[in-house]
């Protein structure tokens, strides 16, 4: 059975069910809604705080593994083990569109382990999604229309996992469209790339001596800088726009697992927030 248990003052306010194991959560960009996606396939959103269940979207064939709103908040994409990509617009049952990502349509010989889609982005503006197979691949999807995008992204080696997905938009939006949007993809060979959107270029390279386990975006005005965490203990900030590291962060014992960019404390500036495997978080003002 998958649960939710919404809190208040510590105390249990919100009970929420879905009736199988929940394999991920996304909240709306406006916080009054949260979608889950559910190890039976279906998809499930409530409206808080009334707890009130919006719609059960039911388009995947095996387990919805994740699952991201669109930035406007208008759209959801879904991703499953069965290598489909789903556009909903959250209020209606019926997908907008639904995409074979890693297989051709209705392929007898889908290997989940293989051609399941593991990991998810949209690009700042809504327009592109980069999606990753289990197998290793990446490839981009037109959000408005399902149809993956000529743009080939090769540089990991086969075999490697990537682990993290970023889009990143170095001009803020500043032209409408997707010059200046930048994806960065990490992987367990211990490099990330940065890729240009709009031609498959390697705009730069980043690495570590041991797998790179997840990326984060700074947020405006260092639209130019991502940090990395690794199994090597470190984290390492990058310029994005050249390949420059900009520092080193130690102080883990173990694989840093995660990353987030934090105000930091006395509300002056901005710092880093990690995770690592010791079971310790460390902060860094940047």
């Amino acid at each position: 059975m998958g649960l939710l248990q919404r809190r208040s003052n510590r105390h249990n306010v919100q009970k929420l069910e879905t009736g199988t194991e929940i394999s991920w959560l996304q909240w709306h960009p406006k916080g009054n809604v949260v979608a889950a996606g559910c190890e039976d396939a279906t998809v499930w959103l409530w409206n808080l705080p009334s707890g009130n269940t919006l719609n059960v979207l039911s388009a995947h064939t095996m387990t919805s593994t994740v699952g991201l709103f669109t930035p406007s908040g208008k759209q959801l994409l879904t991703a499953s083990i069965d290598s489909s990509l789903i556009l909903w617009d959250p209020r209606d049952p019926s997908p907008i569109w639904r995409s074979p990502i890693f297989t051709p349509p209705n392929w007898p010989d889908l290997d989940p382990s293989e051609h399941g889609i593991t990991a998810l982005a949209v690009s700042p503006n809504g327009q592109i999604a980069a999606v990753r197979s289990a197998g290793g691949q990446v490839k981009l999807v037109d959000v408005a229309k399902g149809d993956q995008l000529a743009t080939k992204l090769a540089g990991h080696a086969e075999g490697e996992s990537v682990e993290a997905l970023v889009f990143v938009d170095l001009l803020n939006g500043a032209t409408g469209g997707n010059k200046g949007v930048v994806l960065v993809s990490a992987a367990t060979g211990g490099k990330a790339f940065v890729w240009d959107v709009a031609t498959g270029r390697v705009r730069a390279e980043l690495s570590h001596s041991e797998p790179i386990t997840t990326v984060t975006a700074h947020p405006f005005p260092q639209l130019h800088l991502v940090t990395t965490a690794s199994a090597d203990s470190t984290l390492k900030t990058w310029d994005i726009r050249t390949g420059a590291m900009m520092g080193t962060h130690t102080g883990h014992l173990g694989v840093v697992n995660g990353v987030a960019v934090a105000p930091a404390p006395g509300g002056e500036g901005k710092a880093l927030v990690s995770a690592g495997d010791e079971g310790v978080s460390l902060i860094w003002k940047i």
